[in-house]
């Protein structure tokens, strides 16, 4: 993930490294300055083994938390992210027609069909950006619904989703690859061949060379799957986990005709950045306002054509980066989310914390009022419990890091099982920087509730601390001062008004 609570995750990250390093220091200073208390709090560690265990579990539950949410919002931002990328490979752009009623589509100056954009449209465009060295193919593209049937498996689709591309553009960009990645040549298609995406053959159940049926206003046509491709939108995956299969123009529009595909129009024009798949991200935003600008500066000029009802007839759609976008988005609704629900688990940890330091003081009691009753300060008694709990603190931050991990694996698992139907799964990934942020944070937490706990621990007296005797029975007596006088009239006077 780049962004958490809007704050980019690499400054959250050198801000916990900051506050943990902040707390390394103050440990480190008291080891400078009074190493033999920093050996004092240590040496119970190898003397109680598994107290060290327990205690160290124990401090691992924000950690873990954290690391769970941060490793699923790293996994579900790059799934999400390679999705659009395999998918979209080189379209970076979609120039789209606004839906315009029937009768006006049918009578407007194109005569084309709903929805359609005619080719001077996409003539336009190639001419205004013809010295753009950003743009390196503007192209139009058809697509419509067709049923198909693998006969020999007895297996029917009725959504399928049939494209029709330039073959000759297409294998220019590169955009069309199998399933191990390697290009596929559309040129290289004889008479009724037909690529099918990875979701196709699945459900068809078909294979390269095997015979598939295409209906058209009822009427079948015969052809041979030449290759599986990788779902992607110029294979038909224009919904996710979507069937679908890609056709050169002309035998696109030879099967569907001139009623469902007018040879002088377009379902969509397609905007290819020169580049790459990624490198086009950077420039993106700008390019999208250009075309844009090219859009209306054509309106200006043909408002017959580019305009229907008094409103723009076409619109852009950077596509690709949207869909970044919304990934990055997804990851962080979530981990936002786990993060917030978690809180409540984390609350109560800080609570365990306390707890487990309380136990360590009441068990310690009697050493600890020996220490005081021959000299040592509460002080150096916070001091000392500050340095075991660092410990315990690297410790926890280790195994909670660890055991997030393996939650996150399992949590991925379980989103890929419910997820299989929709032809989607989910990569677990988690990147150096969100171990670094949750193993920070674990520690942060764990250091300021251990800190308050060695406050706490060390407010003991001394006499009941060594005959190891409740506190109660020996309650230290305080000096009459005017300030403690007025601290209980006040506490007196606002008990009475109901403050």
């Amino acid at each position: 993930m780049e962004e958490l609570f809007g704050l980019p995750t690499i400054t959250l990250m050198w801000i916990v490294v900051a506050i943990a390093g902040v707390a390394a220091a103050v440990v480190a200073f008291i080891f400078l300055k009074r190493p033999i208390l920093v050996r004092m709090g240590l040496r119970n560690i190898p003397r109680r083994r598994a107290q060290t265990v327990l205690v160290t579990m124990g401090l691992t539950l924000a950690t873990i938390i954290v690391t769970i949410a941060f490793s699923t919002g790293d996994s579900l931002a790059v799934s999400i992210r390679n999705l659009a990328l395999d998918s979209l490979e080189r379209i970076d752009h979609f120039i789209t027609a606004e839906e315009v009623v029937a009768s006006e589509a049918a009578d407007g100056p194109d005569g084309g069909a709903e929805g359609g954009i005619p080719n001077q449209v996409l003539l336009d465009l190639q001419s205004y950006f013809a010295g753009d060295e950003r743009i390196e193919a503007i192209f139009g593209s058809r697509f419509d619904l067709v049923p198909i049937e693998h006969p020999e498996a007895g297996q029917v689709e009725p959504q399928f989703y049939l494209v029709g591309v330039d073959p000759v553009l297409a294998d220019e960009l590169q955009a069309v690859r199998d399933l191990d990645g390697d290009l596929l040549l559309l040129s290289d298609l004889g008479p009724n061949e037909i690529v099918i995406n990875e979701r196709a053959a699945l459900e068809l159940d078909a294979e390269p060379g095997d015979q598939v049926r295409l209906y058209v206003f009822g009427v079948a046509r015969q052809f041979t799957v030449a290759e599986i491709g990788r779902d992607a939108v110029l294979t038909g995956n224009i919904e996710v986990g979507g069937a679908g299969g890609l056709l050169p123009n002309d035998a696109y529009q030879a099967l569907l005709g001139p009623r469902l595909s007018p040879p002088d129009q377009w379902d969509s024009i397609l905007v290819s950045a020169a580049g790459g798949v990624e490198q086009p991200l950077e420039f993106s935003e700008q390019l999208d306002e250009d075309i844009n600008e090219a859009l209306q500066q054509l309106e200006r000029a043909n408002p017959q054509l580019y305009r229907s009802h008094g409103l723009s007839r076409f619109e852009t759609d950077p596509i690709k980066a949207d869909s970044l976008e919304e990934g990055e988005l997804v990851a962080n609704i979530f981990t936002t989310l786990f993060l917030f629900m978690g809180s409540f688990s984390v609350a109560a940890g800080v609570l365990l914390i306390f707890l487990i330091f309380a136990m360590l003081a009441e068990e310690r009691k009697p050493e600890m009022g020996i220490a005081r009753a021959v000299g040592m300060q509460r002080n150096d008694l916070i001091q000392m419990f500050i340095s075991e709990g660092m410990v315990y603190n690297l410790g926890a931050a280790i195994v909670g890091v660890v055991l997030g991990l393996l939650f996150a694996i399992g949590m991925i698992a379980a989103l890929n099982s419910g997820f299989e139907s929709f032809g989607f799964q989910f990569a677990w990934t988690v990147t150096l920087k969100s171990l670094v942020i949750s193993a920070c944070i674990g520690m942060v937490i764990t250091f300021i509730t251990v800190l308050f706990s060695s406050f706490r621990a060390a407010r003991l007296n001394i006499v009941a601390a060594i005959r190891d005797i409740p506190e109660s029975q020996y309650e230290e007596t305080y000096p009459l001062t005017i300030g403690r006088v007025l601290r209980n009239v006040l506490g007196i006077f606002t008990t009475a008004i109901g403050l």
